[in-house]
């Protein structure tokens, strides 16, 4: 009975050191990953994510709508391991994409899939106008204009917009769409500026420029000009005409 039992754990023992190790499936922690996802991201960001993995360092990919980008390089030597990879947002279209992170090691493999979005368009302009009180046209030295743009900015919004006219004395001025500053309606995507007085000492077509910048610190200009005249009307000939029934002037016409 006694070889028999010394049979057994013999078998029992081989049998376990024969078994292979399994590791455990790296778990990727969720918390750690930057930059944060539902923050816009725009140009180079690196991106950076945690494993626990105590068994072995794991190999850890990152995938930009299922297209392999690279393997992560890690940062340190012992579970929780540190991963990092640059990305360089500029390579993809403006919107929503899904980045996984995988990461397998001889037990299997473990992922998960984030959504981000990519900017990397500044804001639109349209319609710049300088809007002359005198005229449709120009204006006389210290005489009053304002100015107005249509600037969109879909994915990260607009942050602020002005108007250099240092050309005509006025200044850089700040455009605003909140319906009280010759723009109309409140967020209806129109900016307007406060009227103000332009100068210049000779009449001519002086540049000015409106910029508009985003919320990422994306920025796009447009370029204007304000017309001013100082000169007088010039007359350039002149021509007399006989009164009607007469074919040449006489005395007293």
């Amino acid at each position: 009975m006694r070889g028999k039992i010394s049979m057994l754990v013999g078998i029992l023992v081989l049998f376990s050191v024969l078994l292979p190790t399994v590791s455990a499936t790296p778990v990727i922690d969720v918390t750690s990953i930057s930059p944060d996802p539902d923050i816009t991201q725009t140009g180079e960001i690196n991106m950076t994510v945690d494993v626990d993995d105590s068994s072995e360092k794991p190999t850890v990919k990152m995938f930009v709508d299922d297209v392999l980008v690279g393997t992560m390089n890690t940062v340190n030597a012992n579970s929780p391991y540190t991963f990092i990879l640059s990305l360089d947002t500029s390579y993809y279209e403006d919107g929503k994409h899904s980045v996984r992170i995988e990461a397998s090691d001889s037990g299997g493999v473990d992922a998960k899939t984030f959504v981000y979005t990519f900017d990397n368009s500044p804001p639109e302009i349209s319609n710049f106008t300088v809007h002359y009180l005198s005229g449709p046209d120009a204006t006389i030295s210290k005489g009053e204009v304002y100015f107005t743009a249509e600037v969109k900015d879909a994915l990260s919004g607009v942050h602020d917009v002005s108007v250099n006219a240092s050309s005509v004395n006025a200044g850089t001025l700040t455009l605003y769409d909140d319906g009280n500053h010759n723009d109309s309606l409140a967020n209806d995507g129109i900016y307007g500026s406060d009227t103000v007085q332009v100068s210049a000492s000779d009449s001519g077509f002086y540049g000015i420029t409106v910029t508009a910048r985003d919320n990422l610190g994306l920025s796009s200009s447009a370029m204007g000009t304000v017309a001013i005249d100082n000169e007088n009307p010039t007359i350039i000939s002149r021509w007399l005409v006989p009164p009607a029934g007469q074919n040449l002037l006489k005395g007293g016409d």
